[in-house]
């Protein structure tokens, strides 16, 4: 076992899960179930704004809902990160899993509801708002019914790199692969990944085996790209 530093280049290549665990698909199923009714107070019942403010009431236990269920999956907040931000919106931005300003009208509009007994908005914008919350569950889908644990980061024979995650856990990442030789050296360059394990020189390039730590600044931006998996 030996300290040696693999080059962050494979990052940028394709990157496909091998592996996932199946979730238990109860919290998605209740997410679109409260939209929906959110969707008929909306659609069926809009010229009521009492109506409108429980929709919209609604929406927000939808958005929450999804939310516990991707930190349940990810434990995102168990990953070290540099300037961590405190809101869960922003935390999933910074692994692009959520675009904080979609949401960001409708957590105003309902904390104006709960806290000052404002109007609920009009019907127009209350479409809208129906619509923001669709896409944030249709493009976090995926992740919340099976989650990734192995994946592959390819650029064409013979070069790959396999990645093992264990997201209930975040103390480090296990790699295996080929790579080229400049990919692959025993000094750190600005931004290796500093790996712990084994490495050889083959024909055509490195063969490694190694694990990364959690707090390796590097770890984010793992995780990051591997959300990113086809």
């Amino acid at each position: 076992m030996e300290r040696f530093w693999l080059s962050p280049a494979f990052l940028e290549w394709v990157v496909w899960r091998q592996v996932g665990k199946p979730r238990d698909p109860g919290p998605l199923e209740r997410c679109y179930a409260i939209w929906e009714h959110a969707r008929q107070l909306i659609e069926e019942r809009g010229a009521d704004a009492f109506c409108r403010g429980d929709a919209i009431l609604n929406l927000k236990r939808c958005l929450e809902l999804r939310t516990r269920t991707l930190e349940a999956c990810y434990r995102f907040r168990a990953i070290p990160l540099e300037n961590k931000p405190k809101g869960h919106y922003e935390l999933l931005e910074r692994y692009g899993v959520a675009r904080p300003f979609l949401v960001r009208h409708l957590l105003e509009v309902r904390n104006a509801i709960e806290h000052q007994d404002a109007q609920a908005p009009d019907e127009t914008r209350c479409r809208e708002l129906l619509d923001v919350v669709w896409y944030y569950l249709k493009s976090t889908d995926a992740l919340t019914r099976e989650v990734g644990t192995e994946f592959l980061f390819g650029q064409g024979e013979p070069y790959f790199v396999e990645c093992e995650l264990d997201h209930s856990r975040h103390q480090a990442a296990r790699f295996q692969g080929c790579v080229p030789e400049t990919e692959i050296s025993g000094s750190p360059q600005p931004g290796d990944l500093p790996l712990s394990g084994t490495w050889e020189t083959v024909e055509g390039g490195r063969w490694f085996s190694g694990s990364l730590p959690a707090s390796s600044p590097a770890y984010p931006r793992l995780i990051r790209r591997c959300l990113q998996a086809c």
